[in-house]
């Protein structure tokens, strides 16, 4: 029996892209391979995705628990299918506290403020774009209130991840120009 193997991490981080391979075991006219991922927790029963590549580029999103993959090659000849799944665990981020940025809409240059209690040491800000990849990273120990210059990015939706001693705060922006 011919089946399919699921290559890639087991354990991811959210809001990160990620790469996973399909390996089929065999390929040919006489094979459908059919190449499908679901996020957990699922919203309905039956939500998977088809994958139109053999390479799949994903990120898990804040709230998922788990990436699965399946992959299904069915012989034309014999009729056999066999399916493989696999299962990613994706890590649970600290709980999230949110935190302002503005002016929001903004049209390049933002300001995020800071609560008192957020940790003095070196702080990670990351921007992702809505599509998961990472566009800007710094780090910076200014007390409550940071500037970011993001007019190098086009418009679109931006998450902001800020972390400092295993505490996240997350906020979005929107460049508008």
């Amino acid at each position: 029996m011919h089946t399919a193997e699921v290559i890639g991490p087991d354990v991811v981080p959210p809001l990160q892209v990620q790469t996973w391979r399909i390996q089929p075991s065999i390929r040919g006219t006489l094979f459908d391979i059919d190449y499908q991922y679901r996020r957990l927790p699922l919203e309905s029963e039956n939500e998977w995705i088809s994958l139109d590549y053999t390479d799949a580029r994903l990120f898990a999103r804040a709230g998922d628990t788990a990436l699965e993959f399946k992959a299904t090659v069915k012989n034309f000849w014999t009729g056999e299918v066999a399916t493989t799944f696999k299962s990613v665990t994706v890590e649970r981020l600290p709980d999230i506290q949110y935190t302002n940025v503005f002016p929001n809409p903004a049209n390049g240059v933002i300001a995020i403020s800071l609560p008192e209690n957020f940790p003095k040491e070196p702080r990670n800000i990351t921007v992702y774009s809505a599509t998961g990849d990472k566009v800007f990273k710094f780090s910076t120990t200014e007390n409550t209130f940071t500037t970011i210059d993001l007019r190098n990015l086009s418009n679109g939706l931006y998450i902001i991840i800020i972390s400092a001693a295993k505490q996240v705060l997350h906020s979005s922006v929107i460049l508008q120009r």
